[in-house]
């Protein structure tokens, strides 16, 4: 056989121009040289990388501990007699905890959003969920590390480890998850920007579903099944109103409809604060109304406006639907959907003097368009049956 040993042929000027990200295929053209008689033709092609060579001052070298100081995506390799080894790349997240049920929140939901308009069925969008979202908020003083949390059930999304500084969420932070950020983007073009970590799989369910929020380890971070009746916020459903958690900061009792309002505003307030802060006197009456500030803020009227004050009325409800006939006391207020952390309840009392939420009942919620919703309770007896004198009123207080 005249071929004895591998002839090199040096392909860098050629070759290495050629290749491109992802596959490659090496394509060699053979022929018998005419000095042989012979039809046979044995070819074994070898590609052999060899060692760039050493560029003066072309690594630094590292005689100690290298300090992050802020959380990173480390990339690395090592010199060893004259030949560089593979990269090695490592995450580190710096100054932050890991993300749990004590630091972070599932704080707003627009499971059912407004139909797509013509513009945005032009675009490409035609379906409700193309616009859905899921905010999370960190409630805590601490930066919290989201990587490799996970929704596992509603939705589906792996937050992975791959962006140290976008898996640091700071501190009052909040991130969105969006079922189509193009969709997103061009609903919410007029907002302000926001951080849109990834689009989740799948979408939520307009007739309410079990949403599963777990940690890196596992745990349970949230884990609850939203509704879409009474008592959930009914104008989340499918009005242009997001679901917005009343008191993220106090412990999140996610499964309690109580626990949830309906944004101030159609389209919710994605990767905004979803309240405004309470900043009057809180035993205070600044406009010498009548109604302490406090008050005045959590059912929506102006404590700086002697002529704006909260909105409670009393009627008479004969025979409602599904109870036994009879006149009942109804008892209507308004309610601030812009104002976070306090807890709005009737009570009745028959003397003025003992008062209690024992012998009422909710009957429903309206959000009026103009950031307040009208929250409406009854007796739960006929004021015609003894005793015959039933009064109502709201007590207000802070939440924890």
């Amino acid at each position: 056989m005249a071929a004895v040993a591998f002839e090199p042929y040096d392909v860098t000027t050629v070759g290495i121009p050629a290749l491109r990200v992802g596959t490659n295929i090496l394509a060699i053209h053979c022929l018998n040289g005419a000095d042989f008689n012979s039809s046979d033709l044995l070819m074994v092609p070898k590609l052999t990388w060899l060692p760039a060579p050493i560029a003066t001052g072309g690594g630094q070298v590292y005689a100690g501990p290298l300090t992050l100081n802020t959380s990173a995506t480390v990339k690395a390799r090592l010199l060893a007699n004259g030949i560089w080894s593979p990269i090695t790349t490592a995450t580190f997240i710096v100054n932050a905890v890991p993300a749990s049920a004590a630091n972070l929140v599932i704080s707003e939901i627009h499971y059912h959003p407004t139909a797509p308009t013509l513009a945005e069925i032009a675009a490409g969008f035609n379906s409700s969920s193309d616009f859905e979202f899921i905010e999370l908020l960190n409630v805590s003083p601490n930066n919290v590390d989201l990587s490799n949390c996970r929704f596992t059930s509603g939705v589906t999304y792996d937050f992975g480890s791959n962006n140290p500084v976008a898996l640091t969420l700071p501190p009052g932070g909040r991130i969105l998850l969006v079922g189509n950020r193009a969709a997103f983007a061009m609903r919410n073009s007029g907002n302000p920007p926001v951080t849109i970590f990834g689009e989740f799989s799948g979408n939520l369910n307009n007739s309410g579903e079990r949403i599963i929020l777990l940690a890196a380890n596992s745990n349970v971070i949230s884990d609850f099944t939203y509704g879409t009746v009474e008592p959930w916020p009914v104008d989340a459903d499918g009005q242009g109103y997001s679901l917005v958690l009343n008191n993220p900061a106090g412990g999140a009792a996610y499964s309690q409809a109580a626990s949830w309002r309906s944004s101030a505003q159609a389209g919710g307030t994605p990767g905004a604060p979803n309240g405004v802060a309470f900043n009057g006197s809180p035993s205070g009456d600044t406009d010498n109304d009548g109604f302490k500030d406090f008050a005045e803020y959590a059912l929506g009227s102006n404590w700086n406006d002697p002529g704006s004050m909260p909105q409670q009325a009393h009627s008479l409800a004969v025979n409602p639907p599904g109870v036994t006939p009879g006149t009942y006391l109804s008892y209507s207020f308004t309610r601030n959907l812009s104002a976070d952390g306090f807890l709005v309840e009737p009570q009745n009392s028959t003397n003025l003097t003992t008062w209690g939420g024992a012998g009422i009942v909710y009957v429903g919620t309206t959000n009026q368009g103009n950031g307040t919703a009208l929250v409406t309770y009854r007796s739960l007896q006929p004021v015609t049956a003894p005793p015959l004198h039933s009064f109502m009123r709201t007590r207000i207080s802070s939440l924890p």
